[in-house]
This record gives C-alpha cells, structure tokens and sequence, in this order.
C-alpha cells in the first residue's frame, strides 16, 4: 500500500485533497453516427481511456435522467443561440440506440448531433462531460483546437464561467 504523512502532522491537506474531482478531457474527436445504452461499468471505461466521443450520447442521456439536460442547452444557447431544444430519446425496452437531436430556430426539422458542425460537436462534449461529472479540476487538452476565433472565445468565456463557479480549469493550447 502507499502512505503518506504530513510533516505537521495534520490531515487537512490530504483531506483536501480527496475532495479533489479530477476530469482530464482530450482532444476532440468525431461523434460516432450512432451510439448503443451502454452500462456505467462500460461507460467508465470508455472515459478512462479518453473515448468520450464513444458514449457522448450516454452522458447526455444521463444528463436527462438527472432533470440536468436543460443545463447544457443554456451553455450551448450562449455559444450557438439559434439553438432552441436538444432531444434526447431512448426507451429501454424499444431502442437499442440513443438518439440525440438538436433543432435549430428557423430551421424546418431537427438534426442528430453526428450531422452538426464540429464546433457544436466539441462544445457539446465538452460542457455535456463537465456538467455531468461536476469535476473541480478539468484539464483539457486543445479544447479550442479547429474553433473559429470567434468560438474559441467563446469557449474562453465559458471556461472563465467555470474558474468564477469555483474550478480549477488547465488547459494546453497552440492558439495566440
């Protein structure tokens, strides 16, 4: 086993540090065009291993099975604001996959998110992760990696959002 030992003999430190939850996000990656329920067990796995382009649509149904999906839909509303609903649907005795739409003001139908752009895409999997997860340290890997300047700081606003909830936001960028 590993042990450690404060020299003052104190355990506030180590305390807080187990109140730690840590969130490493990679870079982006393209939604799969479709996306079986999967179980937390397999879920996890995928998310150790940096796949979260693999269960997006999971977390998002997560998200809606905890009442939180509105949440994303104002993070994405503030970056993309002709967005007016995200639909999220899957019935556990019908579907085997999860459908995740997106309608659009103006537009005539709605859209699954494997069709919308990559800066959608990648704001969608960003704030979907952190939402669900609620980490107090993300560390993310060129989250503005193929954003136009103007998402790019749009994306810098919502991580300044996150530092002012309290977070601690990491991130490594080639962006000026």
């Amino acid at each position: 086993g590993i042990s450690v030992e404060e020299p003052t003999g104190e355990q506030s430190t180590l305390s807080d540090l187990a109140e730690l939850r840590i969130a490493y996000l990679p870079v982006f990656s393209m939604f799969l065009p479709r996306e079986e329920r999967r179980l937390q067990a397999a879920i996890d796995d995928e998310l150790a291993r940096g796949q979260v382009h693999g269960v997006i649509r999971n977390l998002i149904l997560e998200l809606k099975e905890g009442g939180r999906a509105g949440e994303l839909v104002e993070v994405l509303r503030r970056s993309f604001p002709a967005l007016s609903e995200l639909n999220i649907v899957f019935d556990e005795v019908t579907d085997r996959y999860i459908t995740v739409t997106y309608h659009e003001e103006g537009r005539p139908k709605e859209f699954d998110i494997f069709s919308a752009g990559s800066g959608f895409q990648q704001l969608l999997y960003l704030f979907g992760f952190i939402l669900l997860r609620r980490p107090t340290v993300v560390m993310l890997d060129e989250p503005d990696v193929h954003l136009h300047g103007s998402l790019q700081a749009l994306l810098l606003d919502e991580l300044r959002r996150l530092v002012d909830e309290g977070k601690q936001v990491l991130f490594a960028t080639h962006s000026r």
